[in-house]
């Protein structure tokens, strides 16, 4: 039977083994629609828990939370999560605000590279519109606020979603019209567009929901404020945000691919015991011994001017061909690329190494190194 290629079909369904002559071009992505990274929350590099205090801090993998208020939340990656997905996000009030300022807010958030966003079109008359799925439990019930904003928050469409059974999960799919107007950053490896889930605020951070506003909101007046029940709890999982206005099943990816996608942000380089994490040289000899040397890194990352953090320097160790030496100074980053960093250890002991030796450097089990480029 010949078909009209003009007309549409409203969601075919086929049995059997389907043949289709001419190329497939679907309207939107078969893979990688998911602009979230790590929405099923498996990757948590840091570890945790996170107790919040003001300011931003990020928890697991690609999530972070920003407060200005008098409460605070506990964050821990759970393995409570609905069918299909083995960890989420838990939120635990551990000090109540029960007054929120009008200035004040504690919000969940996932921020994407503009890399990611071009294709958007957001700021432009073809901007295109969004749906964002998530699956969320909750001992509180009521109607909450969630939000998308731009980098420099000064564009923002507010969502509302309800929970209706305490402690029960329960998926979530949202529509967001595309932005035609405002500035979103595109094709850079800065941030561009943010994700938000109010956790409370202030009549500051309130607005009406389903329109752009040309400030920062992230909740609606009539949304409840988690943060104002002692020991409430809040789990999230399954976050997936797309094209288009219906919601597909979430993008399962390997585990593999996502640690990798985590990893262009943050990486913590860490082992069992006696794992070595590169070869340096012994540079100098005396009092002020040093080593220097390349540490390779398992991704590229977003920037070369990422933050470079370590354990105790108690817990890394050097070994050549004549002993074992301790590090008792610093470790330091003394060159960078995205890939790659020359790293140096600024004084070991005993002093006895000999100059220009190549030097084994690994960590013990407590032992790490961070590199944190996160947005």
């Amino acid at each position: 039977t010949q078909m009209d290629a003009k007309a549409p079909l409203a969601s075919p369904t086929f049995t059997g083994t389907t043949t289709i002559s001419g190329d497939l071009v679907p309207s939107t992505p078969l893979s990688h629609r998911n602009l979230i990274i790590n929405g099923g929350m498996q990757i948590s590099q840091r570890g945790g828990p996170w107790t919040t205090s003001s300011g931003g801090i990020y928890t697991l993998d690609r999530w972070r939370v920003y407060e200005n208020t008098t409460g605070n939340l506990t964050i821990s990656q759970d393995t409570s999560a609905p069918d299909g997905f083995s960890h989420s996000l838990k939120a635990l009030v551990e000090t109540v605000d029960a007054s929120i300022g009008s200035a004040e807010q504690l919000k969940i958030q996932h921020k994407i590279e503009a890399y990611n966003t071009a294709h958007l079109n957001f700021g432009t008359s073809s901007a295109k519109d969004l749906v964002l799925s998530f699956w969320v439990k909750s001992s509180v019930t009521g109607t909450f606020g969630c939000a998308i904003t731009n980098a420099a928050e000064n564009r923002s469409y507010v969502k509302e979603y309800t929970i209706s059974s305490a402690n029960t999960w329960e998926k979530k799919t949202l529509t967001i019209a595309g932005d035609t107007s405002g500035t979103w950053v595109s094709g850079t490896n800065a941030a561009s567009l943010h994700v938000i889930w109010s956790m409370g605020a202030g009549t500051d951070r309130e607005n009406t929901a389903n329109t752009w506003h040309g400030s920062i909101e992230h909740q609606t007046s009539s949304c409840t404020n988690l943060i104002e029940t002692a020991g409430a709890t809040w789990y999230l999982t399954g976050v997936q945000l797309e094209l288009g206005s219906n919601a597909t099943p979430f993008e399962h990816r390997s585990y593999g691919d996502e640690l990798a996608r985590c990893q262009r942000y943050y990486i913590k380089l860490d082992g069992e015991n006696s794992s070595t994490l590169g070869i340096l040289q012994a540079d100098s000899v005396g009092t002020a011994q040093a080593c220097y040397g390349p540490i390779p890194l398992p991704a590229v990352m977003r920037t070369h001017s990422y933050a470079f953090g370590y354990s105790d320097v108690s817990h890394f160790w050097l070994y050549s061909g004549t002993g074992s030496y301790t590090p008792n100074g610093t470790l330091g980053v003394q060159g960078r690329q995205n890939h790659i960093m020359r790293m140096y250890v600024s004084t070991v002991t005993p002093q006895s190494m000999t100059q220009g030796r190549a030097m084994e450097f690994g960590t013990t089990a407590a032992g790490y190194l961070t590199f944190d480029a996160e947005l």
